[in-house]
């Protein structure tokens, strides 16, 4: 049965209404600071709690290793908060699950709910649509609207420049946030003038981020579609990849090249180039920057009960946001999500969430290389949030957690191309 005749009753309707609603509440998180209603009613947990209530009743859980690696990962989160009560109190433990997990239990709604490639076209949309309106808010900043109402006192600098921060959250996340942007824009959209568009909102985003990472990770997405659309010509002829990669390529240059004719926006990219290389006397170069965020100290981990510790970890109490927030005495935030689960949760939950990224990449590369389920494009903004995370917890980030969940979520279920789809489940 195709696409286009197989029916979808209004059940299923409605539960793909919410889950992209709430991608949308994951990706608006900011919203609850000026609409405190946001918080109080719990809008994002009570989408959680019918859309599990929904695929306990009528979605068979598939027989995919990613899923149950998943599956797995989230069970010994549980476990983890069960033994930080069983360390602090239940306070410490239900922040840090929350908090740890809040974001992670997207990716078995994508793979039990999602069956169509056009189904994962139109969450990417949604998502998009969330880091387009971050970009505005930039934006608008720069036509000196103030937004402090909705963005806060956010005060950055870097080489006497302002790191603007968007609705997206701080300039890091906007930077890496356009970064995947730019990507998403490439696979995703048709349309060349919104292509183009889209193109341009992303390298404004990483421009005006001032973020070192995000724009080596925006050159070097680059670089990675480039590779790809070259093997998909060499193995399959495949031209119509390798004209929409080079028009793209082409029209983000073009954007930096208007961007750069303007004072504010040439300062910006300038400071922002020399930043790689530590010419600001600021801050350090990226790569001194990278090892500095790699720097774990040991010695802690092996004061008490260090093999369980090696192997289990210490609990949320020991890093993590959410015990920086609450005061914990000796709470480390490590500011490397690897370190981090390490710390969190031993060998076990960082070997488990490795093998998920493994398994996850492996099946997003294989349908982008030799398949022509456009799912397959999600295995760079896979790559570049794998990346990403040797400075950054993105695991519980809304923004780019998110994509990482869906990427995860969407290749835990077969996709047939959009041309051919039917359906991966039986019995709905």
């Amino acid at each position: 049965m195709s696409e286009k005749t197989r029916s979808v009753d209004r059940y299923e309707v409605a539960d793909l209404i919410a889950l992209h609603l709430l991608v949308l509440a994951l990706g608006l998180y900011q919203l609850q600071h000026l609409f405190p209603l946001y918080k109080t009613y719990h809008l994002r947990e009570i989408l959680y709690a019918y859309l599990y209530f929904r695929v306990a009743l009528r979605y068979p859980f598939p027989d995919h290793a990613l899923f149950k690696l998943i599956t797995f990962f989230l069970t010994l989160a549980l476990l983890i908060a069960i033994h930080t009560w069983y360390v602090t109190n239940s306070v410490v433990a239900v922040a840090g699950f929350t908090r740890f997990i809040h974001v992670a239990l997207l990716a078995p709604l994508v793979a039990l709910i999602v069956f169509r490639e056009s189904q994962v076209r139109s969450l990417i949309y949604t998502w998009m649509a969330v880091v387009l309106l971050g970009a505005i808010t930039v934006f608008a900043q720069l036509l000196e609207f103030d937004l402090k109402w909705l963005l806060g006192d956010y005060l950055a600098m870097r080489g006497g420049l302002l790191r603007y921060k968007s609705l997206l959250g701080e300039p890091n996340v906007g930077g890496l946030a356009g970064v995947i942007f730019f990507i998403l824009s490439i696979g995703y959209i048709n349309n060349r003038i919104v292509k183009m568009a889209c193109i341009g909102a992303s390298v404004f985003l990483v421009v005006f981020s001032l973020s070192k990472s995000a724009l080596i990770l925006f050159f070097g997405s680059g670089f990675i579609f480039i590779l790809v659309a070259s093997w998909k010509w060499f193995a399959f002829r495949d031209l119509n990849f390798l004209r929409k990669v080079i028009i793209s390529l082409l029209g983000a240059s073009v954007w930096l090249i208007f961007i750069n004719l303007f004072p504010l926006g040439g300062n910006y990219i300038s400071v922002g180039v020399l930043a790689l290389f530590g010419a600001d006397e600021e801050s350090p170069s990226a790569l001194l920057d990278l090892t500095n965020r790699m720097q774990f100290e040991y010695s802690g981990l092996f004061e008490t009960g260090g093999f369980i510790h090696l192997l289990f970890g210490q609990s949320f109490a020991r890093a993590g946001s959410a015990a920086a927030d609450l005061g914990i005495q000796d709470a480390f935030l490590p500011h490397n999500m690897y370190l981090e689960l390490f710390m969190v949760g031993g060998i076990f939950l960082l070997g488990i969430f490795c093998a998920m990224l493994c398994v996850g990449g492996y099946v997003l590369g294989k349908r982008l290389l030799f398949q022509k389920t456009i799912s397959g494009v999600l295995i760079i903004p896979l790559l570049i949030v794998v990346l990403y995370m040797l400075g950054y917890p993105n695991v519980y980030e809304p923004i780019t957690g998110t994509i990482l969940w869906l990427a995860l979520g969407a290749a835990c279920c077969r996709l047939p191309p959009e041309s051919t789809a039917v359906c991966c489940r039986s019995g709905t």
